[in-house]
């Protein structure tokens, strides 16, 4: 259990934003105390938002942590236990004036405790789907935000907010969409170099997956499909608990030697793979917005993913849709579109065409002013 300052200087996508804006408008928030609750640090998308929202609202005068429940890895029940605790204790200890969450616990913490505490503001962020939400989590966040514990929820996509259709009135009342926000730093496309620096032989194509090695993520499909894949080799961005069990169903498959588990790399180094990747691979069971596949996509990477309603929801701009979706978890099936999209000698120069859409939909500058817009109404 930590606070931690994510990153001591804000991205480079940020730090440009706050030039532009209206002298007053890095004041607005000028001593208000923020308090961001995660998980756990895992290097992944919520944690990366979590540090471009810190840094923006710093840049308007607030005073910003980051606290993190858990320590990183797999934690026992009792030690889980220690860390709500260790968190409710930061909430009353520092009485923030806003508290932000992304996730069912710190959701629920932030409800109870941070009213208990006095907080002005108290702003959730759906990043599960109720499904998929550990289930007393999912009944005391349903609870919590129908009797107002939850200042306001947020909502990532049209999908997510479809999927809380059955809540009760009183929480979706609550609800509003802001929309994942991505800022992609420039990247080299010299393919040789960029595959050398993570020692993976240039000659073979190449896919590329990048999430937190969960169970959730779908990628054990994919290691399965490449023994139906001659030629073509799998690079894994990410870690989590699942990596053990992944290693060994490549060595099980006989695909050991063309797969290739790169751990935790920082965003910059990521988005060198996407754009030198011949595909990107994105098999996730469920997702609320898909941030790895919308990075993907504005770097021009070509992709095959998990046919999803929220993916073709932000993988599509007005009507254009290059990816291919797969509606199906068999490694066979996944064999098949992996290989007819590498057939596909069209299938680049169209992700490349798309690219500029969808950073022009996904903006990061326009995410950051619609959450302070919410924000500074609760905070006054």
């Amino acid at each position: 259990m930590s606070t931690t300052s994510l990153s001591q200087q804000p991205p480079h996508s940020v730090a440009a934003a706050i030039g532009d804006r209206a002298p007053d408008a890095a004041t607005r928030f000028a001593g208000k105390r923020v308090l961001i609750l995660i998980h756990s640090d895992e290097g992944g998308g919520v944690e990366y938002l979590a540090g471009v929202m810190r840094a923006d609202l710093e840049a308007r005068g607030a005073r910003v942590d980051v606290h993190f429940l858990y320590a990183k890895g797999e934690q026992s029940r009792l030690r889980k236990l220690g860390g709500v605790a260790t968190t409710a204790w930061e909430i009353l200890r520092r009485r923030p004036d806003l508290l932000v969450t992304y996730q069912p616990t710190a959701s629920t913490l932030a409800g109870l405790v941070g009213l208990l505490a006095g907080c002005r503001a108290r702003i959730v962020h759906q990043s599960n789907m109720p499904g998929d939400s550990d289930p007393i989590a999912r009944v005391l966040d349903r609870t919590f935000g129908t009797v107002g514990l939850y200042s306001v929820i947020i909502a990532n996509s049209k999908a997510t907010e479809a999927a809380f259709a059955d809540y009760p009135a009183a929480y979706r009342r609550r609800m509003t969409r802001i929309e994942h926000g991505v800022a992609c730093p420039p990247v080299s496309r010299d393919r040789q170099t960029v595959l050398s620096r993570h020692s993976i032989p240039d000659g073979d194509r190449v896919l590329l997956g990048a999430a937190r090695l969960t169970a959730q993520k779908g990628l054990a499909r994919v290691i399965v499909a490449l023994a139906s894949l001659p030629g073509v080799r799998l690079a894994i961005a990410g870690q989590g608990p699942e990596r053990e069990r992944l290693e060994a169903l490549a060595d099980q498959h006989g695909v050991a030697d063309r797969v290739h588990f790169l751990g935790y790399i920082d965003r910059a180094e990521l988005a060198e793979l996407y754009a030198v990747c011949d595909l990107f691979v994105f098999p996730s069971d469920w997702e609320t917005f898909g941030l790895a596949a919308v990075e993907a996509a504005i770097l021009g990477a070509p992709i095959v993913a998990k046919d999803l309603p929220v993916l073709r929801e932000v993988l599509c701009v007005d009507g254009v849709c290059p990816s291919v979706f797969v509606p199906s978890t068999e490694p066979g099936v996944w064999a098949q579109a992996i290989s007819g999209a590498l057939l596909d000698t069209s299938f680049t120069a169209r992700a490349r065409a798309f690219a500029e859409a969808v950073a022009d939909k996904y903006g990061e500058p326009r995410m950051l002013a619609e959450f302070a817009e919410v924000a500074q109404r609760l905070i006054g």
